[in-house]
């Protein structure tokens, strides 16, 4: 099964107890972090910015572009 979702243009890069972070492009060609809640309750933004940079960090990665969160 392949991590690349051709519909939203994004890859799986990281999975997490509550979150699965996908990284791909928007339009305008900025790379973006897509986040989508595994559990039904209320994501915290705070907590979601916190698990993609210490993500990004792990990966020597910038935070560039923006977040879509799901």
């Amino acid at each position: 099964m392949s991590t690349f979702d051709r519909h939203t243009n994004t890859k799986l890069v990281a999975q997490h107890e509550k979150y699965i972070i996908y990284r791909g492009y928007a339009p305008t060609n900025s790379s973006y972090v897509l986040v989508k809640a595994l559990t039904s309750a209320s994501s915290h933004i705070n907590d979601i910015t916190k698990l993609i940079h210490e993500y990004e960090i792990s990966k020597g990665l910038s935070h560039e572009g923006f977040y879509q969160i799901h």
